[in-house]
């Protein structure tokens, strides 16, 4: 795992014992990460936190979320993604001020 994250051992532990309070407190962990496209440029470190998650058994859930900071691949630690909850919980964390805007991979509204 350590060629993964560029970080001591020390510090890839505590993400593990933070991944796995959260899993164990919550169920399923959702990230949203910038999306893997080829004119970022930052595609190679787009790629490796990709690769780093996956590595940590963060699955993609086939959404993408669209917010003020643009456009996100949602993965989650199950590889599913219960859409109402996760527009409430951003509802919430945004104090009721931005819907959550979760579309699909391939919605034909968004391509």
């Amino acid at each position: 795992m350590g060629h993964l994250f560029e970080g001591t051992d020390e510090e890839v532990a505590r993400i593990d014992e933070v991944e796995a309070m959260l899993k164990q407190k919550y169920g399923t962990v959702i990230l949203n990460i910038e999306p893997l496209v080829d004119c970022a440029p930052n595609l190679a470190q787009r790629q490796h936190r990709y690769s780093f998650y996956r590595h940590n058994g963060f699955r993609d859930t086939g959404y993408y979320s669209w917010d003020i900071g643009g456009i996100f691949r949602v993965l989650s630690s199950t590889g599913r993604l219960d859409l109402p909850a996760y527009e409430r919980l951003f509802s919430r964390l945004t104090w009721g001020l931005r819907k959550a805007d979760a579309y699909k991979a391939g919605d034909p509204l968004y391509e």
